[in-house]
């Protein structure tokens, strides 16, 4: 399987595992491409370019078969988003205390209007 030593039943066990051990706390929300939402600040382009940007920093490994993803989701009241990230493989406490570092220096300098 695409030059892996996986077979297939290690891989749907891999896949019953993560289920049992990481339920989902909410479902994703529904974004429509054309928003006619006012309360919306970002544009569905500036949330992509967000999350690309992101994904290429939380990229901590030069292992290709190790693949990070990353979605932002702005808050209903356009006050805040929320960053959700996975990986296929590894340890995610050092991107999530990444993010936490950077998301605290964000909120620094938007309290004091830069």
């Amino acid at each position: 399987m695409w030059g892996s030593a996986t077979s297939w039943e290690q891989l749907r066990q891999s896949i019953n595992c993560l289920e049992t051990l990481n339920q989902v706390p909410e479902r994703p929300t529904e974004h429509s491409l054309i928003s006619t939402d006012s309360t919306h600040r970002l544009s569905i382009l500036r949330e992509n370019e967000i999350s690309s940007n992101l994904a290429f920093i939380s990229a901590i490994s030069e292992n290709s078969l190790k693949v990070m993803g990353v979605c932002v989701e702005e808050q209903l009241d356009g006050e805040g988003m929320t960053i959700r990230i996975a990986s296929n493989s590894g340890d995610l406490s050092t991107v999530t205390d990444g993010f936490k570092k950077l998301a605290e220096i964000l909120q620094k300098a938007a309290r004091r209007g830069w």
